[in-house]
């Protein structure tokens, strides 16, 4: 049997929670088995990059995706807009007059119905979309540089077949 002077000390303060932090990090729990959890988890890392990606400018993930789709399909509507992307229509509506009221996006009415609103991007608007595309591709790409080409489009194919398999 051993004694106390077996024993090693026991850490207090900063340093034994420093130990218990590093020490829950590397054994495994139930959470590191759901995908959910690591699809979650990954998310995470992109969106806080992309918040520091942008804190120069007042841009969030769903404005980038507004200002691309519209970039892609000029003359969409917000309505189909929000179907396309997943956001509410009332969410929809305060995301298109800010980024009108910045001068990225136009809004006019569409000749066949007047009541709907078609978009399209403002004069200067695609400049400044692909420098913040550049900047977005350059972040993704540190994050991924573990992966090798092959296993982005592993990941890419994965995800997508993911996504549209959901809805």
């Amino acid at each position: 049997m051993g004694s106390k002077l077996d024993k090693p000390p026991k850490k207090s303060g900063a340093k034994a929670a420093a130990a218990d932090a590093a020490d829950r990090t590397q054994k495994p729990n139930h959470l590191d088995r759901l995908i959910g959890y690591q699809l979650r988890r990954a998310s995470g890392v992109f969106m806080a990059g992309f918040v520091d990606l942008f804190r120069d400018v007042p841009l969030r993930p769903a404005q980038f995706a507004i200002l691309s789709h519209v970039e892609e399909t000029p003359g969409i509507s917000p309505s189909e807009l929000s179907r396309i992307l997943a956001i509410k229509k009332t969410n929809m509506v305060p995301l298109v007059v800010e980024l009108e009221q910045r001068g990225l996006l136009k809004r006019a009415a569409d000749s066949k119905d007047r009541r709907v609103q078609l978009l399209t991007l403002a004069p200067g608007a695609a400049k400044q979309l692909a420098a913040w595309r550049k900047r977005i591709i350059a972040h993704e790409d540190s994050l991924l540089r573990h992966l090798s080409p092959e296993e982005r489009e592993q990941l890419f194919g994965l995800l997508s077949k993911l996504r549209s398999s959901a809805g």
